[in-house]
C-alpha cells in the first residue's frame, strides 16, 4: 500500500499516470519534463513545480479531494490560473458551508438533546405527582364515611331524643332542661328541642367535614385538645 511517492528530477518526460496507486495521498513530481499528469481520486497533495505543463486540462485529478496544489515553474496560461484559482475559491466556499451546517446541525442536536432531557425530567415529575395524587385520593376514600372519635357522642343524639320523648314534666325547669334550652324558658318547648337537635347535627358535620378534609388545622388542634 503506497501511500506517498516522490518522484522528484527522475527525469521523468511526457505524460505520468498514478492511477495505478489508489491509495496514493501524496505525489512529488518537481523538476521533471512532464506535460500532463492523471491521479487516483486519494490523492491529496501534488507537486508539479518545475515540468512542463501548458494547460490545467492536462491535469486529471479529484479537486473535490485535493487539498494542495503546486504548479510553479510551468508554462500555464495566466487565465488558467484565473480560472483554478475561481475554482479553489469554489471550493473553500463550499467546504465553510458545509463546516457551517455540520456547526449548525451540532447546535440542533445539543438543543434536541436538552429538549429531550427536559422532557424526561417532566415526564418522571409527572408520574410521581400522578402518584401522590392516587395516594391522596386513597387517603381521602379511606376516610371517607369514617366518623372522627372526638365527635362520635356528638353525632350520636339518641339520648337527646329520648329526653324529649320521656319528657319528664315534673322536672319542668329542672337545672338540666335550664342547661340545654336555656334559662329563660319556664316550660318545655318541643319544637325548641327539634331546633337544637338539628343545629347540633349541622354544627357536628360542619366540624367533621373540616376535619376530615385537613382544611383547619389549627382548629382540629383546639378540637382534639
Amino acid at each position: 500500500m503506497i501511500r506517498k511517492l516522490d518522484l522528484t528530477s527522475k527525469g521523468l518526460i511526457g505524460q505520468l499516470d498514478l492511477k495505478q496507486f489508489p491509495d496514493l495521498e501524496e505525489v512529488n513530481c518537481a523538476d521533471n519534463y512532464l506535460t500532463s499528469c492523471k491521479t487516483s481520486p486519494s490523492v491529496k497533495s501534488i507537486n508539479l513545480a518545475g515540468n512542463c505543463i501548458k494547460s490545467m486540462q492536462d491535469l486529471n485529478c479529484n479537486w473535490d479531494t485535493l487539498q494542495e496544489l503546486n504548479i510553479a515553474n510551468n508554462p500555464i496560461d495566466f487565465q488558467e490560473f484565473t480560472a483554478l484559482f475561481l475554482k479553489v475559491k469554489v471550493l473553500e466556499r463550499n467546504q465553510q458551508e458545509t463546516e457551517d451546517q455540520s456547526e449548525n446541525i451540532k447546535k440542533h442536536k445539543e438543543l434536541l438533546d436538552e429538549a429531550s432531557s427536559k422532557l424526561t425530567d417532566a415526564q418522571k415529575e409527572n408520574k410521581r405527582l400522578s402518584g401522590d395524587l392516587d395516594q391522596k385520593k386513597q387517603e381521602l376514600a379511606s376516610k371517607k364515611g369514617k366518623v372522627i372519635p372526638e365527635f362520635q357522642q356528638l353525632i350520636n343524639v339518641q339520648d337527646l331524643d329520648n329526653f324529649i320523648i320521656n319528657y319528664d314534666y315534673e322536672q319542668e325547669g329542672g337545672s338540666e332542661y335550664k342547661q340545654i334550652i336555656g334559662g329563660g324558658l319556664g316550660s318545655l318547648n318541643e319544637m325548641a328541642f327539634q331546633q337544637l337537635n338539628q343545629q347540633v347535627l349541622a354544627r357536628v358535620l360542619i366540624a367533621q367535614n373540616r376535619l376530615i378534609n385537613g382544611e383547619d388545622e389549627k382548629y382540629e388542634t383546639e378540637i382534639n385538645n
